[in-house]
């Protein structure tokens, strides 16, 4: 079924029967992004827009251009995913199910999927109602940089939606309260949910992120079955529930760290969390190793053998090819200087994950999630190193050459 139009009588889409506000006949929130899958939080968001506006147009990608590297699942069935979901809100709440429409020009567009032109095409088909552009936090944060992005704000209103836990400083933005305003927000701050966090749950049999008529589908369908294929040979590697447990949390925990840290591919950082702890009760004699790897192996403190090992297992066992990821997963326990941002990401993650409750982890967590994370590594550093002393057990060179190199760059700040 297709809801790209709802001809209802006395509708909102009946434009005879529409309200003329400030001049304009509808207020019409545009909503987009790859819903890849539709979460509860685009629910919860999709709900608000629906009590404040005439018309919610949803927009699905085709391929964002800021999402290129990552993993898509077929986008009709994204819309038919979609497409499902309406319906169900139709059924629910004809009031607002009835304000709601799905809008193709995006999926039916050759990829990327560039915002200018779907406002562009809605203009034409909206000449006279005043469209108000959804942005998230951090693509509010990074609008400057966007194709034509003038040419969008002439077009169009910005309405932000904040996100619990965004770094971004939104207080003067005011909240959205109908009429005419260029830039405003919606009240009311939206759950801490990604779709990309959402498909590591998926990984692990966790479905709670998901309205429910989109995870039947999507377990009927089999649907986001890579990150699966690698939590199922969790248990050929030897590692206990209480590991697999660990390393659920430190992927989420890494997409949350990762939501205020720009240019991060997520698609990476769930491949680097996934894997970081493999080889955590692999022996070495399951992988091929060169002479100068073994030696190398065994000059290492044994609590960091599994880094660098589990690196290996990545690029041989799990296909790992790109340096990035393996990186992340070879310097997750010691650092190192010069770390990109996904081995910091990742490093953090592992030492901030909720279940963490060492002295001072709090604060470490705190700078992490808010993108400060050159100050999180200094301190974290700190205390591994505090920690290591006290327990007379050796101190990686890597480590220490770590510290030294974070503490320069935050004293330098």
């Amino acid at each position: 079924m297709l809801f790209v139009q709802n001809k209802t009588k006395n509708s909102v889409f009946d434009k005879e029967n529409a309200r003329v506000k400030g001049g304009v006949m509808m207020n019409i929130a545009i909503f987009g992004g790859t819903m890849d899958p539709f979460h509860c939080g685009h629910l919860q968001i999709v709900e608000h827009l629906c009590d404040l506006f005439d018309l919610v147009l949803l927009v699905p990608n085709n391929v964002s251009p800021f999402k290129g590297e990552e993993l898509l699942v077929d986008k009709e069935i994204r819309y038919q995913m979609l497409c499902l979901q309406v319906e169900r809100m139709r059924a629910q709440n004809a009031q607002r199910g009835d304000k709601i429409c799905i809008e193709r020009c995006e999926m039916d567009r050759e990829p990327p999927s560039y915002t200018i032109d779907t406002l562009l095409y809605l203009k034409k088909k909206h000449p006279k109602d005043g469209l108000y552009l959804c942005l998230g936090s951090d693509a509010y944060e990074g609008f400057a940089g966007w194709k034509d992005s003038q040419k969008i704000l002439e077009l169009c209103n910005l309405l932000l939606v904040p996100r619990q836990g965004a770094s971004v400083d939104c207080e003067g933005v005011p909240v959205f309260e109908g009429g005419h305003q260029k830039l405003s927000k919606l009240g009311v701050p939206i759950l801490q949910v990604s779709s990309s966090e959402a498909r590591v749950d998926i990984a692990f049999g966790c479905f709670d992120k998901l309205p429910p008529v989109i995870a039947k589908s999507i377990q009927e369908q089999n649907l986001y079955a890579d990150y699966a294929g690698i939590v199922k040979q969790y248990p050929s590697y030897g590692l206990s529930e209480g590991r697999i447990g660990h390393i659920h949390r430190v992927a989420q925990t890494a997409l949350q760290i990762a939501l205020n840290v720009h240019g991060v591919v997520r698609h990476k950082v769930v491949m680097a969390a996934l894997l970081h702890d493999i080889a955590k009760r692999t022996p070495q004699a399951q992988i091929v190793l060169t002479k100068q790897q073994e030696k190398f192996l065994l000059a290492l403190s044994p609590n960091i053998v599994h880094a660098f090992l589990g690196a290996e297992i990545a690029q041989q066992k799990f296909g790992v090819s790109d340096l990035d990821v393996l990186n992340a997963i070879r310097h997750h326990t010691t650092g190192r200087a010069e770390m990109s941002d996904l081995e910091k990401i990742i490093y953090l993650a592992d030492m901030v994950e909720p279940r963490r409750t060492m002295p001072g982890v709090e604060s470490v967590r705190d700078l992490a999630l808010n993108g400060r994370l050159d100050e999180a590594m200094c301190i974290g550093l700190g205390q591994t190193i505090d920690n290591l002393r006290m327990r007379g057990e050796k101190i990686d060179a890597r480590t220490t050459q770590a510290y030294a190199h974070f503490q320069r760059l935050t004293q330098a700040k």
